[in-house]
């Protein structure tokens, strides 16, 4: 499943990320422009203070769709 946006504004984006783990309950990840600081829900995230896969998922859709776009114009 895709990531789905929540919220998109000028200071960062907020995705809904579905868990492999826990389905039904998904992860929150937020990444803010000004620093590119990301920030994910998830326990791994929180544990090892490092990019977890729910932020690769975004980091991906958010290149796909860039490649869409570029494409388009």
């Amino acid at each position: 499943m895709n990531p789905r946006i929540l919220i998109a504004d000028n200071q960062g984006m907020m995705f809904e990320v579905e868990s492999a783990s826990e389905p039904g309950n998904p992860n929150i990840v937020n990444v803010f422009y000004e620093d590119m600081i990301w920030f994910c829900t998830c326990p791994d995230f929180h544990f090892r203070k490092r990019i977890c896969k729910h932020i690769r998922q975004v980091e991906d859709f958010i290149d796909r769709k860039y490649e869409e776009y570029k494409m388009e114009v």
